[in-house]
């Protein structure tokens, strides 16, 4: 399977008892290579782990369609051709929003939403043969998107 790095997005907030409670969405980052088997890993990894949010780049693809992602799971991905990000988030307690003008086949943003925590997440795919300037500008138009709230970027950046 190919490597995973995890990340925790946390905020603490006050409810109605003025007691703190710990707000936490734990995440992890990977890229498939477009393979069925690490896709099939990466599943039972987010069971036994717990992922609320997988942020995939180079996922499993047939017909232009990302496969093999559970079902339940909600599954974030640009709609026009081959696409080589994608967003899954498992946790129902976290609403998601999929950001249709900043997302292409190479990016997907999404707008999360738990209780009082709400930040953007960008899923991002630099190709090697892009130009820099290009992936520089669409991370500028990305945090002018995020400017009011937080904002978790996750990327392959072929460098």
């Amino acid at each position: 399977m190919a490597n995973a790095n995890k990340y925790a997005k946390s905020k603490t907030t006050t409810n109605n008892n003025n007691t703190k409670q710990q707000m936490m969405i734990k995440c992890c980052q990977i890229n498939l290579k477009y393979s069925r088997t690490a896709t099939d890993n990466l599943m039972d990894l987010i069971e036994k782990e717990g992922i609320d949010v997988a942020f995939i780049q180079e996922p499993y693809i047939f017909h232009n369609k990302v496969i093999g992602i559970t079902k339940r799971y909600r599954t974030f991905t640009s709609s026009l051709g081959r696409c080589r990000t994608a967003t899954v988030v498992t946790n129902n307690q976290t609403d998601a929003l999929l950001i249709q003008e900043a997302t292409d086949k190479d990016t997907v943003v999404v707008e999360l939403i738990l209780g009082h925590l709400k930040f953007y997440t960008a899923n991002m795919y630099l190709d090697i043969t892009g130009k820099l300037d290009d992936d520089i500008n669409s991370i500028n138009d990305i945090l002018q998107t995020a400017k009011t709230s937080g904002i978790l970027i996750t990327m392959d950046s072929n460098s």
